[in-house]
């Protein structure tokens, strides 16, 4: 499939959906690629979510576990690429990245929160993360991205914010 120059979001899920995209490009949309809000849960395999200002995005402003996983993918241009925010306390914004490369992004990996608030989770494993402005960013109380060590993560233009936790 293909989803391509929208005006807005190619893949906008708010509330308690569950979204599942395979062998899909996600090109050229003024906002964002997949971008997932308030409890919605997405599995995404196989796509290439490419020059979206927002590549990819699990956000909770509710109490609610918003998540996505991605795999096997490639995401590449835009601002950020794989963001996880959580905006209000109870919620909870968790992505899982797993044989994927990141790159070309301004900011290739953002957890963060608004006013130190709510939980993000970023976890990497097996993927490339390189060639972007910003490997990652994390900020505020309760943000964390995780690597399972087994990433490369190198040759980004500026050095990241935050700390890298190691993950077994």
């Amino acid at each position: 499939s293909l989803i391509a120059n929208l005006p807005n979001s190619g893949v906008l899920v708010i509330g308690s959906g569950t979204l599942k995209i395979t062998d899909t490009i996600i090109r050229n949309n003024a906002i964002g690629g997949v971008l997932l809000f308030n409890g919605a849960t997405a599995d995404i395999s196989g796509a290439k979510i490419l020059e979206n200002t927002f590549a990819m995005g699990a956000v909770s402003s509710t109490a609610t576990t918003t998540t996505m996983s991605i795999s096997d993918s490639l995401i590449s241009g835009g601002t950020n690429g794989v963001d996880a925010r959580a905006d209000l306390a109870g919620g909870i914004a968790k992505v899982f990245v797993t044989r994927s490369t990141v790159d070309g992004c301004d900011l290739a990996l953002i957890s963060h929160n608004n006013g130190g608030v709510g939980s993000s989770l970023i976890t990497v494993s097996g993927s490339t993360i390189a060639n972007n402005g910003q490997g990652w960013s994390v900020s505020g109380a309760g943000t964390v991205i995780k690597s399972l060590g087994n990433n490369h993560i190198q040759d980004n233009t500026n050095p990241p914010i935050g700390t890298l936790t190691a993950a077994s």
